[in-house]
């Protein structure tokens, strides 16, 4: 077996960082990008929904403020990578330099390690998936996709989020990328058919037994994912 050829896009669920029944985590990537990151701050900040940011390293200098925002709001700061550059593209070492610099600069200016690595466009090998778990870091996908990257209209990235809603959902959005503006429209209806549905957002973090466990989430076993089909994100 080729391990440096493309597999399919695994699906990641809370269930599989350890979270118990009736949550959902709504992830972004590609930030941070004002004024798009601040925006999407701002919603969940008057609305109380913690979330999960999957930044380039490379967009940090010039954002600190912002990453150290996320953190205060009790967000998650997580690798996506140093460039916006598929990993399946890259040579071992250029993979370990990347995941390696973007994870000691959110250390750095958050003071928070982070757990989690999302590749971009969610492309992987074998090769991908074992050089982030050689790195210490979970490898994270999503289980709903409204494709927002491709600016479909405010409506249909709600509708696209919504009607895929499921307990134990990982939502992808971008903060970054491009112009964001129907991501930051929908963003408050997003919130609102998660609360509509019972469901409580959550950050993407890992529950494991050593962490002091509120009655929100319990202990569970190592995060893996799950392979299935999935929406590629650009």
């Amino acid at each position: 077996m080729d391990d440096s050829r493309p597999i399919e896009t695994p699906v990641t669920r809370l269930a599989d960082f350890g979270h118990r029944a009736g949550r959902v985590a709504l992830t972004f990537d590609d930030g941070p990008q004002p004024p798009w990151t601040g925006e999407v701050l701002d919603i969940l900040e008057d609305t109380g929904c913690p979330a999960t940011f999957f930044v380039l390293g490379s967009q940090i200098r010039g954002n600190e403020r912002t990453l150290r925002r996320m953190t205060d709001l009790g967000c998650a700061v997580e690798v996506h990578a140093w460039d916006h550059i598929r990993m399946t593209e890259q040579d071992p070492e250029q993979r370990r330099r990347d995941i390696d610099r973007t994870r000691a600069l959110i250390r750095e200016v958050t003071g928070h390690e982070p757990t989690a690595v999302r590749p971009p466009d969610g492309r992987v090998s074998v090769a991908v998936l074992d050089a982030i778990r050689a790195a210490g870091l979970i490898p994270a996908f999503w289980s709903v996709h409204a494709r927002d990257w491709t600016r479909p209209g405010v409506e249909a990235i709600e509708s696209g989020v919504s009607s895929a809603l499921a307990d134990g959902a990982v939502v992808l959005l971008h903060d970054g990328g491009g112009d964001r503006s129907q991501t930051v429209a929908a963003l408050p209806r997003v919130i609102k058919a998660i609360r509509d549905l019972g469901l409580r957002a959550v950050s993407l973090t890992p529950v494991t037994a050593s962490q002091t466990v509120s009655p929100a989430v319990s202990p569970g076993v190592s995060p893996t994912v799950s392979p299935a089909s999935a929406a590629t994100d650009e």
